[in-house]
């Protein structure tokens, strides 16, 4: 059975969280990108793969606005990554709380426009809308309501039940121990765009109760050496032909 990231997976939501994690940050209303210095922007994209829970956004947004007048094209390392998240003393769940708010609100004052910086990664997002999205299980650390909102507005009628969110603090892991209770009878496949929550899960789920196979999506949100790295720990690397024929052949 897949198992589904969604950010970087099946959705482009790289302008939406700018315009969140630059709300969050400086209290801000905007709904454009436009409206957010362009080296700002540009600094927090190309840095976007560190951040893996959704509350570490804030601190890299808070970087990036310090930052990108005196080095807009800085691209951190994992340890200046890590020592920017050590110094902030606002703990990960408010951090977290604080920029599901920010989106709550922009999506309830324009809808519309929330959504229009949203897109879906194709031809994968078709493939599932054509399969059925009640056959479709998300493991996200984004917030229920966003994933609903942005499937439903795509055209992926998703199950509530099927949805696996960040929401209250809730980890990828936490849920993967219940994913495996609920499916014990096959094993599971997560596509996932981000490294460190293969190489967490990997370790966390060394020997699993049932099978775990994970797989880097190549045209998520990735680093630049996060390919040859996955590769070299063990991970397969896909692109989105590759899943769909790997959907399909589980089907057959």
């Amino acid at each position: 059975m897949w198992l589904y990231d969604f950010d970087g997976v099946l959705l482009n939501s790289l302008d939406e969280v700018v315009v969140s994690a630059y709300n969050a940050v400086t209290a801000s209303t905007v709904a454009t990108i436009d409206e957010i210095p362009a080296g700002l922007v540009d600094l927090f994209k190309r840095n976007r793969f560190h951040f893996q829970p959704a509350g570490d956004v804030i601190p890299l947004m808070q970087w990036s606005q310090d930052t990108y007048l005196a080095e807009p094209d800085k691209l951190l390392t994992q340890s200046e990554f890590i020592a920017i998240i050590s110094k902030t003393t606002e703990p990960l769940i408010r951090r977290t709380e604080r920029f599901y708010a920010a989106r709550n609100r922009f999506a309830e004052r324009d809808g519309r426009r929330w959504l229009s910086l949203n897109r879906p990664f194709q031809p994968i997002w078709n493939e599932l809308v054509e399969r059925g999205g009640d056959r479709v299980v998300i493991l996200t650390n984004k917030n229920r309501e966003a994933v609903i909102r942005q499937c439903r507005h795509f055209g992926l009628n998703v199950l509530k039940k099927n949805i696996f969110a960040g929401d209250d603090g809730a980890t990828k892991t936490s849920h993967l121990k219940m994913l495996f209770k609920r499916f014990s009878d096959r094993p599971l496949c997560f596509v996932d765009d981000s490294l460190k929550n293969l190489q967490e899960l990997k370790g966390h789920f060394n020997k699993p109760p049932q099978s775990l196979s994970l797989f880097l999506a190549s045209w998520g949100f990735i680093g630049p050496e996060d390919i040859e790295t996955a590769r070299s720990s063990g991970f397969p690397v896909l692109n989105q032909n590759d899943l769909i024929a790997l959907i399909r052949k589980e089907t057959e």
